[in-house]
């Protein structure tokens, strides 16, 4: 029974030290999906899924990306901005200074 314990212990710190590795592209998903861009999938198992529709900006039309852009950066908005900008044009602004640099 101590052995047991003991590598329990050892197992628990060894996964305590794992990082998450942040991903942009899980999170881009993430953003897509909660912006209500999505495709439902069902299972075998019977239950459905979210997955992100695939975006191609090249095919969209003005209204499109206007609707995708706007309802992302509303998640975006609920989720981190406002904990760091005052309102939402302040972050309007900031975009467009970022898009000038490019």
């Amino acid at each position: 029974m101590r052995q047991a314990s003991c590598y329990l212990d050892h197992l628990s710190a060894h996964r305590a030290q794992l990082e998450t590795e942040k991903s942009f592209e899980a999170y881009r998903k993430w953003v897509i999906v909660e912006s209500g861009w999505y495709d439902q999938v069902v299972l075998p198992n019977g239950s459905i899924r979210r997955e992100a529709k695939s975006i191609r900006f090249a095919k969209m039309d003005d209204v499109e990306f206007s609707e995708l852009y706007q309802a992302s950066f509303g998640v975006l908005w609920n989720s981190i901005l406002n904990g760091y900008f005052s309102d939402e044009g302040e972050v309007e602004l900031d975009v467009n200074r970022l898009l000038v640099c490019l």
